[in-house]
């Protein structure tokens, strides 16, 4: 599975201007990047077959390389095992390599997790070794891009690397085409085996690392949320955070317009992650509820600052006697008809899961 681009781009536009120098933020960066993975690499609390994508309970005989969680292969020898040690040290009831590998035993939600960030972890700090000072400038969106090549082919953004000299050179003049010829180089020529999979991924990571056409964009060497005049759609643009600093608006504009922010954590129900960080008007017809009215929301709305634009959502309402009638365009169905058709498929793979479980 692979994420598409209206699901790629919310994600580099929540996480470009993030400092991750600040806990609470890199807490959000965390998050975003184990959404990130799992739409590329897939999550499963049961080992399976990562070229046939049936588990290892239903076909022991593997084809491909054993994988549970988000992306974790099981078949590196003792470097595996290594990590997974390193992930599960300390803990009571940790899980048995070789019972989660033959399919004897499943991973709970906590425990992929903790994998997840164990094996990313290290990989952040060999990065770190490789880039330097450098590593630290970049944008979080740009770091989430390297730390996926990376995970699948680490030559493919090593310091050896083309792709390295590029970002390289964008670290220190702040040139553009510098960030263009490096999304080149990892959508282009780092495949040269052509394998549809990793295609697919290179295209997901030059997608991530085009922070030009983020809304509030910033260069090596700027302010992470630079204060610049930025217009945004109603309900569409991502509104970093970090333009809470900035000026308030008019009482005005207060009353018309917010942001709407969630608490950033696996607590978040979906429909309130999907307007996270979003404007919306507080007259808006479509929003089933605003920040903080639902039961156990914890979502709040931010004051609009006064350098931002906000064009209105396309959606409108006619009022007509007593009742209002809404008018939506043609994406707006075919949103809505990937969404059921991804709920589905989800669906099915865990009723198809769950009848298995039984079975077993």
């Amino acid at each position: 599975m692979s994420l598409d681009a209206k699901d790629l781009v919310p994600i580099r536009d929540h996480l470009h201007n993030l400092d991750l120098s600040k806990p609470e933020n890199l807490a959000l960066y965390k998050y975003w990047h184990r959404i990130y993975f799992a739409g590329e690499e897939g999550y499963e609390d049961l080992a399976y077959d990562d070229k046939t994508g049936k588990s290892v309970r239903e076909k022991p005989d593997v084809e491909g390389n054993v994988t549970v969680g988000i992306g974790f292969n099981m078949n590196r020898g003792e470097q595996a095992k290594d990590e997974w040690e390193d992930a599960f040290q300390g803990e009571e009831r940790a899980p048995d390599f070789d019972a989660v590998k033959t399919g004897k035993r499943r991973l709970t939600h906590a425990q992929i997790t903790k994998l997840f960030d164990n094996a990313i972890q290290k990989r952040e700090k060999q990065l770190s070794r490789i880039y330097g000072a450098q590593w630290s400038k970049l944008r979080a969106n740009e770091r989430l891009a390297i730390e996926s090549a990376y995970y699948t082919g680490p030559r493919t953004v090593n310091g050896r690397s083309r792709f390295y000299a590029h970002m390289k050179k964008y670290d220190e003049t702040g040139d553009e085409q510098y960030l263009q010829k490096a999304i080149v180089e990892i959508e282009r020529f780092s495949n040269p085996d052509k394998n549809k999979g990793i295609a697919s991924r290179r295209k997901a990571e030059g997608q991530m690392l085009r922070s030009m056409e983020c809304p509030l964009y910033s260069k090596p060497g700027e302010p992470r949320c630079p204060k610049r005049p930025l217009a945004v759609k109603e309900g569409e643009t991502v509104l970093p955070r970090g333009v809470d600093t900035w000026q308030r608006p008019s009482s005005a504009q207060d009353e018309q317009y917010y942001i709407w922010r969630t608490q950033g954590d696996e607590r978040v129900r979906p429909l309130c992650r999907s307007h996270a960080n979003r404007v919306f008007s507080w007259t808006n017809p479509t929003i089933a509820f605003k920040p903080g009215e639902a039961k156990y929301c914890r979502c709040t709305a931010e004051p609009v600052p006064h350098l931002v634009t906000v064009v209105p959502n396309r959606v409108t309402s006619v009022k007509k006697g007593e009742q209002r009638v809404y008018t939506y365009t043609e994406d707006d169905f075919w949103a809505l008809w990937r969404s059921l058709m991804r709920l589905r498929e989800q669906t099915e793979r865990l009723l198809h899961d769950r009848e298995q479980h039984h079975a077993a």
